[in-house]
């Protein structure tokens, strides 16, 4: 699903309303069995995300909360047997972390991060 602003034809884009507020939720790590996998070395592997959710406030005196959850895109085919103690899967998340703080940023709702 993609979200777009439009504009009459010779008018400038309009942002949202400032009666709206987006409030971004803690970051969270995702890991994931890969159904895609096959098998070489391990039985199995990981795909690890970044993933937050976004608290979108409506209505005329803010009576609604719609909760969307965004996701970073993942490293899939991670290959480790425990990936709750591997050092690389924290590597993994680490960088889908970024990459999910900039897309928060590009959607205009970045959070303040403290770590």
């Amino acid at each position: 699903m993609a979200l777009a602003l439009t504009k009459a034809p010779d008018e400038e884009p309009t942002t949202p309303s400032s009666n709206r507020r987006v409030r971004v939720g803690p970051i969270t790590q995702d890991v994931q069995i890969d159904q895609d996998y096959e098998p070489d070395v391990c039985d199995h592997a990981y795909g690890v995300r970044a993933t937050c959710e976004l608290y979108i406030d409506v209505g005329e005196k803010r009576s609604w909360i719609i909760v969307q959850r965004i996701t970073s895109p993942g490293i899939w085919g991670i290959e480790c047997p425990d990936p709750d103690n591997d050092s690389y899967v924290a590597e993994v998340f680490a960088e889908e972390r970024e990459m999910l703080l900039s897309m928060l940023r590009s959607l205009g709702c970045a959070p303040e991060v403290t770590s």
